[in-house]
């Protein structure tokens, strides 16, 4: 959990393992839909906001009754 604090920005391959997604085209369509946060320091790099993925997680969650 540590070093969550020390780097809040992750590649495409841990947002795809905790979101659970396998598909690259989908990590695009959320980029597209503004689904979640990322920047883009270079042409071939992308990183994305770590607390924006779990936000995004959060939204979707389902109490229960």
């Amino acid at each position: 959990m540590e070093e969550h604090k020390a780097n809040p920005w992750i590649d495409a391959q841990e947002v795809m393992e905790i979101l659970r997604i396998k598909s690259t085209t989908t990590l695009q369509k959320m980029r597209d839909n503004q689904e979640i946060r990322f920047s883009q320091p270079s042409k071939r790099v992308i990183l994305y906001d770590r607390n924006s993925i779990y936000e995004y997680l959060e939204k979707y969650v389902i109490e229960p009754e």
